[in-house]
């Protein structure tokens, strides 16, 4: 069983759809993706691909006083809970063919009396709803939204384009030092990204692709750029990063680490 998978948004479709009531709009939890299977006192987790994977204890003993037959999806947290967005299957009833307002209202009655370990993802449904929670979620710096058309089915995988599961992340921009390596034979068209923290000391940012960029670098040679990410991870290497473009009007101390927003679980963490 592979997970219901979404496509990516544009800024006119995001528009469209925070005032349309036929979509709910949720937080997109930066996780591990579990289907956690309960069967009869056996639980265990698969990913998206269908593979199984761990689920840590805490979170097993919650799932050991739900309905004995039960399959939810949710987004498994860092050393955290199991933030829940979906059932599939409740004890004999196969739930994939029902809508997602079927789904979801059965699942909120399901967690209803579970523990702090298991958690429902925080949703919004109507116009105000979702202004309301996309505002919260910019202000925290969260990963992004995820809406799903009410009247969806659970369908397996990702399609190409379009679908009833839809993403948009919110990226962040950051402006940085970067260089292009000395030529090798396997040279990966790829420039090394730096900054500086408070004590002027370089800090590896990771790498990026320099796409139509690699040209106008020589070898060995650096300039400041703006980049788009994801999130920083703990060792400040930029999840998911685009160069943007160079910036001749930036200095180098404009490139410091204190530009960076950690992913969210890192924050929790620290």
């Amino acid at each position: 069983m592979k997970a219901w998978l979404p496509t990516d948004l544009t800024q006119p479709e995001i528009e469209g759809m925070m005032q349309d009531p036929g979509w709910a709009m949720q937080e997109k939890a930066d996780g591990k993706h579990v289907l956690a299977h309960v069967e009869h006192g056996r639980i265990f987790g698969t990913n998206r691909n269908g593979e199984e994977t761990a689920i840590h204890s805490p979170v097993l003993r919650a799932l050991s006083e739900i309905i004995p037959v039960t399959i939810p999806d949710g987004e498994l947290l860092h050393e955290g809970p199991l933030v829940l967005y979906d059932l599939l299957q409740l004890e004999s009833e196969d739930l994939r063919s029902r809508t997602y307002a079927v789904r979801w209202d059965r699942l909120v009655k399901l967690t209803d009396t579970l523990g702090p370990p298991i958690q429902l993802i925080r949703s919004a449904f109507t116009g105000t709803e979702k202004l309301d929670l996309l505002t919260l979620l910019t202000d925290e710096q969260a990963e992004g939204v995820i809406f799903k058309r009410l009247d969806a089915p659970y369908t397996e995988g990702r399609p190409v384009i379009g679908g009833t599961m839809r993403r948009w992340k919110f990226r962040k921009r950051v402006d940085v030092v970067v260089q292009r390596r000395a030529a090798t034979a396997d040279d990966t068209r790829s420039f090394d990204m730096f900054a500086f923290n408070a004590e002027c000391e370089i800090v590896s940012l990771g790498s990026v692709s320099a796409r139509h960029f690699y040209e106008e670098l020589e070898p060995g040679h650096a300039r400041i750029a703006e980049a788009e990410y994801l999130y920083a991870g703990p060792t400040h290497h930029l999840v998911q990063p685009t160069l943007i473009r160079f910036r001749d009007d930036k200095v180098a101390q404009d490139c410091g680490v204190h530009q960076l927003v950690l992913g969210k679980r890192f924050r929790k963490a620290s």
